[in-house]
């Protein structure tokens, strides 16, 4: 019998939650069960609250862990999440062999203007900068929600025309794309990008292999878009990298991943992209790959010390910071540095801590404007879900002004000049259509006197 114990689940919710596993929608479990569309949402919220998911990925993960539903091969039993002991709570980043600015190697003026553009939040004064060695003895605590600015910083812009949850979102220039997710209709390729000076959504050529819990970068102006799950079970999951070309509405291919993977971290760093961790339909992997796409090919790099799914990754001051996750048991809390310029076999340790999360959190997204690494939505241990932001000079958190409307889980989180963009997920068990801006960075005119 499985473990039901934890959850604390009634004998409907269990029924709701398995099939939540296999990848009926609202729609289909109210026929099956023979009652309401509502009831199956607030059922579903329910069960969200009882077992600290925040998405069905999620949930379905929980019924795998618990024995409730098991893939068609059976699951191996897990080993016990890396004690968070094993990594210090607080470590400077190494003070030798830091890596050198490679990009945005800006004069003094431009340092000088850029502290002026960023926001002081509630007192706050974000000073941008390029180091990569925090002080030794960082003192942030677990932040309070910053209060609202007198110039409203969210803005509700047009809906997504097709609400979708795990869907992928990057931008180019002025326009967002939304990649793939599942909608009502099952697991999506559907393709629509947002032209952020019109307000207007515009449909583009589908996706040829349909996925979820995928993610997507940019390297020259091509989107890439690798693996993810193809079917409701979790173990549906493919190799396959397909390559979005904008100019020409049209998908090729490149090299597979060396195997299948969803639920992964994805960062482009100069030119190439990084895949950390995911699930392999077995398994929370510490994995690292990286792919060139002027070689098409795949190289396994040095693993991460924390195997987990559900993370984050993003690029700040020539590193990478992969955060958070999930590995089994309950979100995490850990946030790991990588320097890849290190990981060619060289006597430096490619990876290092930095200060964790203040709350342990999964299944967010997150990104970066000027260096600053902007965490939002997920799920915590204590169903808090407010942005946070990470500054890797300081290697400090900061809390992040909550948005007036709900946020949810699942969402896709681009940036795009001073602004971030929230794009569909699910809100309160339900698919959303949201599209939201928010002002990350406010822009100050500065006269200039010439005599």
């Amino acid at each position: 019998m499985p473990n039901l114990e934890p959850s604390g689940l009634s004998e409907r919710e269990l029924e709701i939650l398995l099939l939540v596993a296999t990848g009926a929608s609202n729609k289909e479990i109210a026929q099956k069960l023979f009652i309401s569309s509502n009831t199956v949402k607030v059922h579903l919220r329910n069960i969200f609250a009882k077992i600290g998911a925040a998405s069905r990925t999620e949930a379905a993960m929980y019924a795998v862990r618990i024995g409730l539903v098991h893939a068609p091969a059976q699951l191996p039993p897990e080993e016990p999440a890396p004690s968070q002991d094993t990594l210090p709570r607080s470590v400077p980043l190494p003070e030798t062999e830091a890596p050198e600015p490679k990009r945005r190697a800006w004069p003094a003026w431009a340092r000088v203007l850029m502290v002026v553009m960023v926001t002081t939040l509630a007192g706050l004064t974000f000073i941008l900068g390029r180091s990569s060695n925090p002080p030794a003895t960082p003192q942030p605590t677990s932040p309070p929600i910053i209060a609202a600015t007198e110039a409203p910083r969210w803005h509700q812009l047009a809906s997504l025309p097709t609400p979708r949850f795990n869907l992928a979102l990057v931008a180019i220039e002025n326009q967002l794309y939304a990649i793939g997710g599942e909608s009502d209709q099952g697991i999506s390729g559907n393709l629509e990008r947002f032209d952020v000076q019109s307000n207007t959504w515009s449909e583009l050529a589908s996706k040829p292999i349909p996925v979820t819990d995928a993610l997507a970068a940019v390297i020259n102006g091509l989107i890439y878009v690798p693996g993810g799950r193809t079917g409701a079970a979790l173990t549906q999951l493919t190799d396959q990298l397909e390559i979005y070309h904008p100019a020409e509405d049209r998908w090729t291919t490149g090299a597979p991943i060396p195997t299948p993977l969803s639920a992964y971290a994805l960062v482009n760093y100069e030119g190439k992209l990084y895949l950390f961790g995911g699930w392999d339909g077995e398994d929370y992997l510490a994995s690292v790959y990286m792919y060139d796409p002027v070689q098409d090919t795949w190289q396994e790099r040095t693993p991460m010390p924390t195997a987990r799914a559900l993370s984050g990754a993003a690029e700040a001051g020539g590193l990478i910071y992969v955060i958070g996750g999930y590995a089994g048991e309950a979100p995490l809390d850990v946030n790991e540095v990588y320097y890849p310029a290190r990981d060619s076999g060289g006597s430096a340790a490619p990876w290092a801590s930095a200060f964790p999360l203040p709350d342990a959190r999964q299944g967010f997204r997150l990104t970066t404007i000027a260096d600053t690494i902007y965490v939002i939505g997920g799920t915590t241990p204590t169903s808090s879900r407010y942005g946070l932001i990470f500054i890797p000079s300081s290697n400090a958190w900061q809390s992040l002004e909550a948005s007036p409307q709900p946020v949810g889980a699942s969402f896709g989180l681009a940036s795009l000049g001073t602004y971030l963009y929230l794009v569909g997920g699910e809100v309160e068990a339900e698919i959303s259509s949201q599209n939201q801006a928010y002002q990350a960075l406010i822009t100050l005119s500065i006269p200039i006197i010439i005599k």
